[in-house]
């Protein structure tokens, strides 16, 4: 490399020089760094893939200086991602490979693992057999009166609970409920795709009997 020096507005030198160095690029190897975050706590995530778990790892506290630059290079690379978010509310351990060979600054790879937690929960996992529990009394089956059921029985799950209040939830039964003041099966489909919180479908079973609903127990 050819370096140009002009000293003639220094006030102790004057001058110019051309100097002439031999200089040896290095990249900073990422493999010395430890890509084990399993001891954070794990962080939310909506899908596993490359863009993901890059923001994923760009949210860990108290990054190393360099790993946090490599991150930014656009040509950083996740290869071999293993393992599974199960939409079910628990963390669960995903390991990849991050490859900076391509990158501007950095080279090696880095075995990562991190626990991440799914940004919606799965309601079809949920318990469905709510026969045991006292009959709701509705009006109808209308989609007001099927969320007034569901958040009305007792033992009812909090996430259906909360889903069933959800203005995007969709909330279906095929099962008559004949107006004679005494209690019948019901089977409601919950359907929580379109949810900001949950996914996935579930049936339950209740019991439920025509008449005025009581809004005393409603807060």
């Amino acid at each position: 490399m050819k370096i140009n020096i002009n000293a003639n507005h220094s006030e102790i030198f004057k001058g110019t020089t051309t100097i002439t160095m031999n200089i040896k690029a290095t990249k900073f190897d990422v493999f010395q760094l430890s890509g084990d975050f399993s001891h954070n706590n794990p962080l939310h995530i909506a899908n596993i893939d490359t863009t993901s778990l890059l923001n994923s790892l760009k949210l860990l506290p108290n990054l190393n200086s360099n790993l946090a630059s490599a991150l930014l290079d656009k040509w950083i690379q996740i290869l071999n991602i293993k393992g599974t978010v199960i939409p079910n509310g628990f963390a669960h351990r995903i390991s990849f490979t991050l490859d900076a060979n391509n990158t501007n600054n950095f080279k090696g790879q880095i075995n990562c693992q991190l626990n991440l937690i799914s940004d919606k929960f799965d309601i079809s996992h949920l318990k469905n057999d709510y026969t045991t529990s006292s009959p709701v009394t509705i009006r109808d089956t209308s989609f007001n009166s099927l969320t007034y059921l569901i958040t009305s029985v007792v033992g009812m799950d909090k996430h259906l609970i909360a889903s069933a209040q959800d203005p995007n939830i969709i909330l279906t039964t095929k099962s008559p409920l004949p107006d004679d003041g005494h209690s019948h099966l019901l089977k409601v489909t919950i359907d929580a795709t379109n949810t900001l919180a949950y996914s996935g479908q579930l049936t339950i079973t209740l019991q439920a009997q025509t008449g005025k609903m009581n809004i005393s127990s409603l807060s």
